[in-house]
């Protein structure tokens, strides 16, 4: 997932969003490999802006069709739910 924020954006959103992440993660184990989070930023086409990126690996074997669509939801959500906490402005 990749979130476009403002280049002021602190670098402290990436431990807290990191952190968060993964206690969701860890409050879904089957969903989720363990170890698998990584949260980082990176360049953006814009000069005002960072891409915020989140990535994880699913523990899903792709023929169970609902659960890694939920997963994918849910992490979408929490991502987007830490971001509003720390009054983060995302970019659509």
């Amino acid at each position: 997932m990749q979130f476009m924020v403002d280049i002021s954006t602190p670098a402290s959103v990436l431990d807290s969003t990191s952190q968060a992440l993964q206690a969701h993660m860890d409050e879904n184990l089957t969903e989720y490999k363990s170890d698998s989070l990584s949260v980082s930023f990176s360049a953006s086409d814009d000069p005002l802006k960072v891409q915020l990126a989140v990535s994880f690996e699913y523990s899903h074997n792709g023929k169970q069709q609902a659960s890694p669509h939920a997963a994918v939801s849910t992490s979408a959500f929490a991502a987007w739910l830490v971001l509003d906490v720390l009054h983060i402005m995302v970019c659509v």
